[in-house]
């Protein structure tokens, strides 16, 4: 009797036991699953920037301009300055702004990811001439961009073979000689004495390999410039 009371009190232990570790097991596999979320989300999710501190950074903007530019500059872009992420889609938008020191020109670069593991990315650049408040058109950067330039893609070239993950690019993917420069498939970005070319991840080489960016010196460009593009870049 004492016994079979023992072995009864030992599979109601038996059983509390079991049931509490089934609970710290869901609760362990609900952790991970938020974890994954919150992982992926901080991949994607760097806070947009704020429009209105990069102006108050730049110099020669005066106040009467500046709720003008903010209109316009929203207004010009894709996703209206916004920066956001969709979990569901693994979706992450958002903007970025730099320009130059004298603060004539901004330069903002609006971003957008999506799928799980960033499966596509698309970067897009924007100049806005902040005095006569305009929009200036990246075609309007380089002479004869819709012509062949020999010498433009030598220079594209050898900047290229520099870059890290050369090897894997697909060569039928890489800039032709012949072709006009508005098929090199590459973005503006600003760089400091430079023009940057960067192209997106996968448009080259492989998604894991990332996104092919290099920085072309002024010095060595600037033979190649409209002069809107040298007094942007220079």
């Amino acid at each position: 009797m004492i016994l079979s009371r023992f072995f009864l009190i030992f599979l109601i232990i038996i059983s509390i036991k079991s049931c509490n570790l089934g609970k710290q097991e869901t609760k362990r596999n609900e952790t991970n699953h938020d974890d994954i979320q919150t992982v992926t989300e901080k991949f994607f999710g760097k806070q947009t920037e704020s429009l209105v501190d990069t102006l108050n950074g730049m110099e020669n903007i005066d106040y009467e301009k500046r709720a003008q530019l903010i209109d316009f500059i929203n207004d010009s872009l894709d996703y209206n300055g916004e920066s956001y992420f969709i979990k569901e889609g693994y979706e992450y938008y958002g903007v970025e702004y730099s320009y130059n020191t004298k603060g004539k020109y901004l330069f903002v670069t609006e971003t957008e990811i999506g799928g799980l593991g960033g499966s596509f990315e698309q970067v897009k650049l924007y100049i806005f001439d902040t005095e006569l408040i305009k929009l200036i058109p990246n075609e309007s950067i380089f002479i004869n961009e819709d012509k062949p330039n020999p010498s433009f893609h030598k220079l594209v070239i050898e900047y290229l073979s520099k870059e890290e993950g050369f090897i894997h690019i697909d060569r039928d993917e890489m800039p032709k000689a012949e072709d006009p420069i508005n098929n090199y498939g590459f973005t503006l970005f600003y760089a400091k004495n430079g023009i940057g070319l960067r192209w997106h991840k996968g448009y080259m080489a492989a998604n894991a390999i990332g996104p092919f960016k290099i920085v072309l010196p002024y010095s060595k460009v600037k033979d190649f410039l409209t002069e809107a593009g040298k007094e942007v870049y220079k």
